[in-house]
C-alpha cells in the first residue's frame, strides 16, 4: 500500500493494477516527457535549466501541529541531499525564505522524488529543486479553501522565483559557460 513520507497510507483500500496502469499512461508518463522536452529545449536555448517541482506538504508533515508556529516548518527544500541542484541556488531560496520571516528545512522530511532525482544533473547543467509549502500558510486544509494568507503566498513565491532566476543569470550560467 503506498504511503506518504509521513508514514500515512494515501488510498484507503489497494489500488487495482488495471487503474495503476491506465493513471500511469493518461497522466503520469505524458507529463514526464512533456517536462523532459521542456528542460532539453531551456538547456539547448540557454545552456542551463532549473527545475522548481513545487507541492504543498500537510501542516502536520513536520509533526508538530499547525498551530504551534513555534516548532512548524513553513518550507522544505528538497535537492537530493546536494545531488539535484546547485547549492548556491539551494543557499539563495534559503536566503530569501528565512528573511520573509519563514522556517525553513532542507531535504527533511522531503529531499525531492523522482523528478528532483530524474532532472537534477548540476554537473551537467540541469538543475532540480522540490520546493514544499506548508498549507497552514494559505488554506483551510479541513474545507479546501485559501485563506487570506494564500495572496502573500503566492507574491512571495513568484519573488523567489524571480530572485532564483537572477541567482542562476549571476552564478550558475557563468559558472557554467567558464566550464565550456
Amino acid at each position: 500500500m503506498p504511503t506518504a513520507a509521513s508514514g500515512e497510507a494515501i488510498y484507503r483500500a489497494r489500488v487495482p493494477a488495471g487503474e495503476i496502469e491506465r493513471r500511469l499512461e493518461t497522466c503520469w508518463r505524458p507529463y514526464h516527457v512533456a517536462l523532459s522536452m521542456l528542460v532539453e529545449q531551456t538547456f539547448s536555448r540557454f545552456g542551463v535549466a532549473l527545475l522548481i517541482d513545487a507541492h504543498s506538504m500537510p501542516s502536520t508533515a513536520s509533526g508538530i501541529g499547525s498551530h504551534d508556529r513555534e516548532h512548524r516548518i513553513d518550507i522544505v527544500l528538497g535537492d537530493n541531499h546536494g545531488e539535484a541542484c546547485a547549492p548556491a541556488l539551494v543557499d539563495c531560496a534559503e536566503r530569501f525564505l528565512v528573511t520573509r520571516g519563514l522556517r525553513v528545512h532542507r531535504n527533511q522530511p522531503y529531499a525531492g522524488g523522482f523528478t528532483t532525482q530524474r532532472y537534477g544533473r548540476p554537473e551537467l547543467g540541469r538543475h532540480a529543486l522540490q520546493i514544499e509549502i506548508n498549507r497552514a500558510l494559505y488554506m483551510d486544509e479541513a474545507r479546501h479553501e485559501k485563506t487570506a494568507g494564500f495572496r502573500g503566498i503566492r507574491d512571495l513565491m513568484t519573488e523567489l522565483l524571480d530572485e532564483l532566476g537572477r541567482q542562476a543569470i549571476l552564478d550558475v550560467l557563468p559558472r557554467r559557460l567558464a566550464a565550456e
